[in-house]
């Protein structure tokens, strides 16, 4: 017999809803969580703070990457015009 899995995600952390935590009965699913603007959620985190910490190296990465992540993209084509 198939046994589920009960997950549920929280109200976001911040307004941005960027972090959010998830309880679950499989605890490889508990935790906390970022959302990035791309739509990926990465996690879990045992910690808020270490939530926070991934994220701030993840956005870090997209700088040096020069990812805007789509911002940007509107403004830097009607500068070329």
């Amino acid at each position: 017999m198939f046994q589920g899995v009960y997950t549920q995600r929280t109200k976001p952390f911040q307004r941005s809803g960027r972090f959010f935590h998830v309880m679950s009965d499989d605890e490889s699913l508990a935790g906390w969580y970022f959302h990035t603007r791309e739509g990926a959620n990465y996690g879990p985190y045992l910690t808020l703070d270490e939530a926070r910490h991934h994220c701030d190296l993840f956005i870090k990465k997209c700088i040096e990457n020069r990812d805007a992540g789509g911002r940007g993209t509107h403004q830097h084509a009607h500068a070329q015009m």
